[in-house]
């Protein structure tokens, strides 16, 4: 049983097998935030029995969920948000289990935090070489570096861009945000 959290920042981890990069994204995340700053819930969506207990075994501040077959990415999320929910956060922040910030970057959240200073500002995502849209990094040049530098540890947050969807493989939501909109839907 973890105890209640009053971390400002709720992480849901999504993931259906993949055991390894669900551990190195756990990793990721705990290495400079812990359970003061960011609660996780990992929701499993179907993976083997023996993987889903390996990860629980291994990680005593992660909470789980877990469907026994797989329900879907928003099921998922939605899932994982109805637990996240039993507590005040004021941001949801959800993965992939393939998806993790930089694990030298000592402020990547606090910098993606910063976003939500303009009020009207609900939500925030990454950008990849792995996405379609307005999330890929050859369309959107002008808004991050390339490449982490570790001689400064910046992964270097320049200017954000309205897009009209974002791609939940790694996106933050305002709580109001969510309040306002709902959740997910299929």
């Amino acid at each position: 049983i973890v105890a209640r959290s009053t971390a400002p920042v709720c992480a849901l981890i999504r993931g259906w097998g993949n055991i390894q990069k669900t551990i190195r994204c756990i990793h990721s995340l705990r290495k400079h935030y812990g359970p003061e700053k960011l609660r996780i819930i990992y929701v499993d969506n179907g993976s083997e029995l023996s993987e889903y207990q390996q990860l629980q075994a291994q990680f005593d501040t992660v909470e789980f969920v877990r469907f026994s077959q797989n329900r879907g990415s928003c099921r998922g999320i939605n899932a994982g948000m109805a637990l996240g929910a039993l507590e005040p956060h004021d941001y949801y922040l959800i993965l992939d289990n393939d998806a993790w910030p930089p694990i030298e970057d000592a402020k990547w959240l606090d910098r993606w935090l910063e976003y939500f200073k303009k009020s009207n500002i609900g939500g925030a995502g990454a950008t990849s070489y792995h996405v379609r849209g307005a999330q890929m990094i050859e369309l959107t040049p002008e808004t991050y570096m390339r490449a982490f530098s570790r001689e400064n540890g910046t992964s270097g947050k320049r200017r954000g861009i309205g897009v009209p969807i974002l791609i939940t493989f790694a996106v933050i939501y305002t709580r109001k945000a969510l309040e306002a909109v709902g959740w997910l839907v299929d």
